[in-house]
């Protein structure tokens, strides 16, 4: 109502005014409208699922001919797959030049990437545990308003835990190691409101071949260098948030760069969006309890009853995000992205005597190693008896 009033007040001046010419009259240009810009920086959080591939290459000191062993230990050689959940944070810069956006982002995760492999011939079960990733990458992508298809690429990190548990005798090697490699990526982000932005993300992380030193514990103390080659495969969802560094209080310094001075600037302040996209999204999540049991026969005598294994307390968590999102042309995008681990897990091993296919003779309860993506155990038996069926 205030600019109406403002307007009609105008208008009588104007009328009381002496005649002008058309010409004389200043011309004010409309205001510019601001320009949708990925330009300025960011900050937000992710989460996702990954699987990691190691090879157990090479070994010297215990485990090598030259060891205490001999070539008991050889060939070394295996192989072993780990998954999980990781998430964390991450940060960046944007500049947008035309349609094309480049930038930095630093990320950092931690994760339980969990998996086991039969090393040494077979006699050692070794377990490794990722617990933390990290990356800093460049960033170049292709902007259409509001969505940024996307390249990435740069440096990786990841933190390994190692636990090597002989299967026959008791002995133990632990490792802890640092590893560096490179990193590649590709990804999908849409920004729904000025300053909040969802994307969708996939990465491969290779690490290359390196040396870990295991040392075992009291009282022998052995001591090996492992050889083991490591690569990690990563999807996962994420939310950006971009600061307005035009709010007052914000300011470049007086000596910035223009490209920094740029990002302050209120022309690069994201323009109000345009319902070009209708957006449906949410998370989902489960927890559940278990058991399951499985029946052993003889594969030689029919009917005869080899050993029953029985999973109990199998507590798990299961989480789901999913969004779709549809344009005013038809044109819509559905993704889902779901993770689960069962956390923790009993493993019963009930042996049947070989003269009578209903007796069990032993009963096993193992508690220890987690295995890759089931969270059973694997460590040497605690508890053992023996008893004849009733008859």
């Amino acid at each position: 109502m205030r600019r109406f009033c403002l307007a009609g007040v105008s208008l009588i001046a104007l009328a009381a005014m002496a005649p002008a010419n058309a010409a004389d009259l200043p011309v004010i240009a409309p205001p510019a409208v601001p320009l949708w810009s990925w330009t300025g920086f960011y900050f937000g959080s992710h989460i996702g699922e990954a699987w990691a591939r190691k090879n157990w290459q090479n070994a010297d000191g215990f485990f090598s001919p030259a060891g205490p062993f001999g070539t008991d230990f050889t060939p070394f050689a295996a192989a072993g797959t780990s998954g999980g959940v990781f998430g964390g944070l991450q940060a960046g810069y944007n500049v947008q030049h035309g349609p094309v956006v480049w930038g930095l982002e630093l990320e950092g995760s931690t994760a339980d990437l969990d998996g086991n492999a039969r090393c040494a011939v077979a006699s050692y079960l070794c377990n490794s545990r990722i617990d933390y990733m990290g990356t800093l990458t460049g960033r170049v992508g292709y902007a259409f308003g509001h969505t940024l298809l996307y390249v990435k690429g740069g440096g990786a990190y990841a933190h390994d835990k190692y636990l090597m548990t002989a299967l026959e005798f008791p002995q133990v090697f632990n490792a802890n190691d640092n590893r560096f490699g490179w990193t590649a990526g590709i990804g999908v982000e849409y920004a729904f409101t000025p300053a909040w932005s969802t994307k969708l993300e996939f990465d491969y992380l290779d690490f290359g071949s390196g040396s870990t030193t295991f040392i075992a514990q009291a009282p022998t103390f052995y001591q090996s260098n492992i050889a083991i080659d490591q690569t990690i495969y990563r999807m996962k969802a994420g939310i950006n948030y971009k600061f307005d560094w035009s709010m007052p209080g914000f300011a470049p310094p007086a000596n910035a760069p223009a490209a920094v001075a740029a990002a302050f600037s209120p022309d690069s302040a994201l323009a109000p969006a345009v319902a070009a996209w209708t957006i449906e999204a949410g998370v989902r999540y489960w927890y559940s309890e278990g058991r399951y049991q499985k029946i052993l026969f003889d594969t030689d005598v029919a009917g005869r009853l080899n050993s029953r294994l029985s999973y109990d307390d199998m507590p798990g968590h299961a989480g789901e995000a999913f969004g779709r999102f549809d344009h005013n042309n038809g044109l819509f995008i559905k993704a889902n992205l779901g993770v689960g681990d069962l956390i923790d897990g009993t493993l019963h091993d009930e042996a049947a005597a070989s003269a009578t296919p209903t007796a069990i003779c032993s009963s096993i309860r193992k508690q220890g190693l987690r295995g890759p993506g089931t969270g059973m155990t694997s460590s040497p038996p605690s508890k053992q008896e023996t008893y004849s069926p009733q008859t």
